[in-house]
């Protein structure tokens, strides 16, 4: 037994699949540490950390080598040479910084010849274990690929630990998320919605705007099964919703304007609408006087000035919220009653562009994968192929945006025709006074989701918010209204 005190680290590393094997490994080897007379310096574990992953930046093993170059640790102490090395890489890193490895099993000398080709083949080893693991996992998810069944998995919201199954409730849930994003609700009324009935994921836990974004997103609820991001031909998983559903949820949580405008408050249905003279989009803000701090929208120059202080460049736009979106919904429900009168409607446009653009999109993955068959060939001339993959790939990528562009502005068509609609019913209807439809068309724009009342005034108007100055107040003087044609509407 060695009689000098020794500064010694521990390491610990265990899989995801046994973490409670952490506690073990520390039991074994402070008791190891105890017995030696050494000093302990400290723990270093790398909790649910599989054979597999990375060791680097952010890692305990990455602070124990920093701590072991830094002359602070002179033994490392491990379990087993398994659990403490998993590749011949990690190995010649304690071998370069000449630290003593000791393990509940014994001691490895890696200052000597002997130590350090035993050290060497048990590294070995556990890497040949890792490749061996690794390529099982890979055949065993390429077989049910090829059966159309995804691969081994935690389960899913929406469907039952065998990945193809709906589950009853869950389900239908979500069928009820995608029916509330059509309409025009927003991804964070979903989220408080879901959180306030307790609906939990399927690991248990609360829902923020981000998962449940990703869970309308997810192909399998269109029945499409993607496997290590390629689109299988065959599934056998029964779809949630339809594939004309999903594609155009999925088009609209893809929309950049939907992303940057949504206002912070939830209420601040203008953000994103309104445009400053400078041509940026307004977003919510607060307007403060003497003190006191009103909801605002502001050109987004201004507020990038003002959470980087760079130096603003002309002037830009600010208006109080409440008079500005009074004045829009004025203004808005009188060009959806215009409309209605000269018999005018909110037309959805043609499907023949999302069936073109979908035809597009087939050709060229057609196309690709033909050329990657070619690639394959003997003989064939790889460098004219390659640049051929690389060039269709561009042109995919293309015709997928354009795709969702399509389904993005048929989506917001569909909420304006339903809107112009329903307001088209109330002129018709009874009663016949002119006061009584006026405050039932106001109810029925009072009821709208914030995301709704966007697109019908997207569609109907094009806003525009000067900059104020000395006596110009901060009324609807300073905003520009003029009705959108009917190719503008289309455009937005």
């Amino acid at each position: 037994m060695s009689t000098k005190r020794f500064r010694a680290a521990v390491y610990v590393r265990q899989s995801r699949r046994a973490p409670e094997g952490i506690e073990r490994g520390l039991e074994r080897t402070h008791s190891l540490i105890a017995d030696r007379g050494w000093t302990l310096v400290g723990d270093y574990a790398d909790d649910a950390t599989s054979a597999s992953s990375a060791r680097g930046a952010g890692t305990r093993w990455n602070a124990l080598l920093s701590d072991i170059k830094a002359g602070k640790v002179e033994v490392v102490v491990g379990v087993d040479v398994d659990r403490l090395v998993r590749s011949i890489q990690d190995l010649a890193e304690l071998i370069e910084l000449g630290v003593r490895v000791v393990t509940v099993d014994g001691e490895i000398d890696l200052t000597t010849a002997d130590g350090e080709f035993r050290a060497t083949m048990l590294a070995a080893i556990a890497r040949f274990e890792v490749r061996r693991k690794t390529e099982r996992q890979i055949r065993a998810s390429a077989q049910r690929a090829a059966k159309g069944q995804p691969h081994g998995r935690p389960r899913v919201f929406g469907y039952e630990v065998d990945g193809v199954t709906p589950h009853p409730v869950e389900g239908q849930i979500l069928r009820d998320g995608y029916a509330h994003v059509l309409s025009g609700g927003t991804i964070r009324a979903l989220t408080r919605d879901w959180n306030a009935r307790g609906i939990v994921t399927a690991r248990g836990n609360a829902w923020n705007g981000t998962e449940v974004r990703r869970a309308l997103l997810r192909e399998r609820n269109a029945g499409i099964l993607v496997v290590r991001g390629e689109v299988q031909p065959e599934s056998q998983i029964a779809s949630l919703v339809d594939m004309a559903t999903w594609e155009a949820v999925r088009a609209m949580l893809k929309d950049p304007t939907r992303v940057q405008s949504g206002p912070a408050s939830g209420e601040r249905w203008l953000s994103g609408v309104l445009t400053c003279t400078c041509g940026e989009r307004m977003l919510v803000a607060t307007s403060w006087s003497g003190g006191v701090g009103s909801p605002a929208y502001a050109c987004r120059a201004l507020r990038v000035a003002s959470r980087t202080g760079a130096k603003r460049e002309g002037r830009h736009g600010q208006i109080v919220a409440s008079i500005v979106e009074e004045g829009v919904v004025l203004e808005v429900l009188a060009a959806l009653i215009a409309d209605a009168v000269r018999g005018e409607s909110g037309a959805v446009p043609e499907a023949a562009d999302v069936i073109a653009a979908r035809k597009e999109l087939s050709r060229i993955e057609e196309e690709r994968r033909v050329a990657q068959e070619l690639y394959m060939l003997p003989g064939a001339d790889r460098v004219h192929l390659a640049t051929r993959v690389a060039t269709l790939g561009q042109q995919r990528d293309a015709a997928d945006a354009a795709l969702s562009e399509a389904l993005s502005q048929r989506s917001a068509a569909d909420v304006v025709a339903a809107m112009q609609e329903a307001v088209r019913d109330i002129l018709a209807g009874a009663p016949a006074d002119d006061e009584s439809r006026g405050k039932a068309i106001r109810e029925l724009w009072d009821a709208l989701p914030v995301d709704t009342r966007r697109e019908v005034v997207r569609s109907k108007l094009d806003i525009v918010v000067t900059p104020g100055g000395k006596g110009s107040g901060h009324g609807m003087r300073r905003v520009a209204v003029h009705p959108r044609t009917r190719s503008q509407a289309r455009s937005v």
